[in-house]
Formats: C-alpha cells, structure tokens, sequence
C-alpha cells in the first residue's frame, strides 16, 4: 500500500514549484477554506505573502514559507505538527503538469464539503430559529453557494466570483 498524497497537498507542492505567473494564477482561484487541514490553510496564507521566482523550483519559496510563518508565530516552540507538515511537503516534488487539474478538482471537493455544511446548517436554522433570521440565513446561504459554485467552471478567480 502506498502513502499517497492528498490533493490539497499536490496543490501547494506544485504551486511551490511553479514559476511566478503561473503560480499567482492559481492562487487567485483559491481560498483558505478550499483545504481542508489547518496546516494547509497555513501554506497557503504564506504563499501569498511570498516573492515568486519566475522559474521552476522550491528553494526560496520554501525558506519564504518558512520564514513567515515564523515571523507570524505558527512555528513555535509546542508541536502541533505545522514543522513536520512542512517537511513533508517539501519532500514531495509537486507536478506542475497537473496543476491546474488538481487546484479543479480541489475547488470542486470544497464546493462539496463546504456546501454540505452550510446547507446543514441551513437546515438547523429553519428548524430551530425565528423565521427572519431564518430567512435571512437561507439567502446567505444561497448566495455563498451560487459564488461557490460559479468558481468551479465559469469564473476564474474568487474575486470574479463574488461578484457575479
């Protein structure tokens, strides 16, 4: 049995490879909550704190990885597993053949998983709340999913698809 990557890993391992351009494309259509694991959400947030090279490779954006992450306090002292996280991610060499597929097909399991959620909690609300707040979180609702799902295909970058 082999111990393969999570998809979410395979986006930030391929978005440290990637040169600057394509790189800044992709994290355009990304957000935090598109991982699923705080460690993750972590990475990503320093990537957009970080200067990409404008050729293939992981040394300086790894140490700018690092290095913000520090200054921002996350890599203390207690273990809570973001070190061996990093380490990790730097020992898999992201595909940057595959970019694109796989921050896709990350945007559509969030979209799944994010979804689900808030129509739970949609559901809880109409239950249990007074009927204007109800209301008014079901039109919340909608309106985060309708942005939600138009990042998948129809707009290109989060920015885009808010304000459709």
């Amino acid at each position: 049995m082999t111990n393969q990557p999570s998809n979410s890993m395979e986006v930030l391992a391929a978005l440290i490879e990637a040169p600057a351009p394509r790189a800044k494309k992709q994290l355009a259509r990304l957000v935090a909550e598109d991982f699923p694991d705080w460690k993750h959400q972590r990475v990503f947030e320093a990537l957009h704190h970080i200067t990409y090279p404008d050729h293939p490779g992981f040394g300086s954006v790894h140490v700018q990885i690092e290095r913000w992450l520090l200054d921002e306090g996350y890599l203390r002292d207690s273990d809570d597993g973001l070190r061996a996280f990093l380490a990790e991610l730097v020992s898999h060499r992201g595909h940057l053949n595959y970019l694109e597929g796989h921050v896709q097909d990350l945007i559509e399991e969030s979209y799944h998983t994010r979804g689900g959620a808030i129509l739970d909690a949609a559901a809880d609300s109409v239950r249990s709340a007074p009927l204007e707040e109800s209301s008014a979180f079901l039109a919340e609702a909608i309106t985060k999913l309708r942005s939600m799902y138009l990042r998948i295909n129809h707009h290109p970058t989060v920015k885009e698809a808010k304000a459709a």
